[in-house]
């Protein structure tokens, strides 16, 4: 069991001694030990505090901005960063952070509050906190991906409103690997919430929203196909995906109630298209 006075210590000597964040603790991520160690990070506003017996807390203050290459480059400042350690036979990570982004070629700062996501890769996973969230023509723009609204417009959607926007920072490589956009759109006047994410190429998911109400004929009209000899069932479900770089577009539907087709006399029930 990892003493947490023990680590307190051993934090405190490496950062007297002019070495920063001692990248050899024993965490449950090691990738997180590497990242802080590489920042350089200022001894004098270091503060500890203990949440729990079972719990200590790292805060630093001062900001500290890295460059950050990837999907979309620029300088990310961290204006607090709350590193917790918990105790085990290795140490729990939790990591906070709160600061800005600016992108590369511009003077706009994007706040942004973070935390540490796990996965195959461990991310920094960084969330802007503003509602001025950049729009889809404007990250399609940032990212390279100028065909990407004209692409949506072509299938017969119009642009979604975007209300999150999220970022994905290795940290092992100090790049931000992915952007994720959540947001709402109208087709035949059904709300449908919209997912996006770019890692460089994007992927759109679009879906019903909750205690909305679509037709299977005003869906397919609305996509610029011909409605003619179609019933008008109600659907329980419509999902699009959507990778434009790829040239690919699924779209599935449940139906609310069985769709009747003759076929040589006999009766099919469809109930997904």
């Amino acid at each position: 069991m990892v003493n947490l006075t023990d680590v307190k210590n051993q934090i405190v000597a490496s950062f007297d001694a002019g070495e920063g964040f001692p990248a050899m603790l024993p965490l449950d991520a090691p990738t997180v030990g590497e990242f802080l160690a590489g920042l350089d990070l200022d001894g004098e506003s270091l503060a500890f505090s203990q949440p729990d017996d079972q719990s200590l807390a790292i805060a630093w203050t001062k900001a500290k901005t890295i460059d950050l290459p990837g999907v979309l480059p620029g300088k990310l400042t961290l204006n607090s960063l709350i590193l917790t350690l918990t105790q085990g036979e290795t140490l729990g990570v939790a990591l906070e952070v709160a600061g800005f982004f600016k992108r590369k070629s511009s003077q706009k700062k994007l706040d942004f509050t973070g935390a540490l996501a796990r996965g195959e890769v461990v991310t920094l996973a960084i969330a802007l906190d503003t509602e001025d969230v950049p729009q889809l023509p404007e990250l399609a723009q940032w990212v390279g991906l100028k065909n990407l609204t004209a692409n949506l417009n072509g299938l017969g959607f119009e642009l979604p409103t975007l209300a999150t926007v999220a970022f994905g920072v290795d940290l092992k490589f100090r790049e931000i690997t992915a952007i994720a956009a959540t947001g709402n759109l109208t087709l035949a006047s059904c709300k449908l919430d919209a997912a996006i994410t770019i890692d460089p190429h994007a992927t759109l998911e679009f879906k019903i929203a909750e205690g909305e109400a679509l037709t299977l004929t005003g869906a397919i009209a609305a996509l610029g196909v011909s409605v003619q000899d179609l019933p008008d069932i109600a659907l329980d479900s419509f999902g699009v995906t959507a990778q434009p770089s790829a040239k690919t577009y699924d779209v599935a539907a449940t139906l609310a109630s069985d769709w009747a087709v003759d076929v040589g006399g006999s009766s099919l029930a469809v109930t997904q298209v």
